[in-house]
């Protein structure tokens, strides 16, 4: 079976709230639920978050 990554939306990082102190970059879901990436992973090149609420169902890009 192959599966396909379906993209919600295309956000720039500059819209995703960060916080400093945890290096971990925030952005709403519009399920209420929020992706978050920390400064590590996108320095690693992982790109595609994924919601917390619907592993596999819905990703964001930024």
């Amino acid at each position: 079976i192959e599966t396909f990554n379906v993209i919600y939306e295309e956000v720039k990082l500059e819209d995703f709230e960060f916080d400093k102190t945890i290096e971990t970059f925030f952005y709403p879901c519009p399920c209420g639920d929020i992706f978050e990436a920390t400064l590590e992973q996108l320095l690693n090149g992982q790109d595609i978050l994924k919601c917390p609420s619907y592993i596999n169902k819905k990703n964001i890009e930024c």
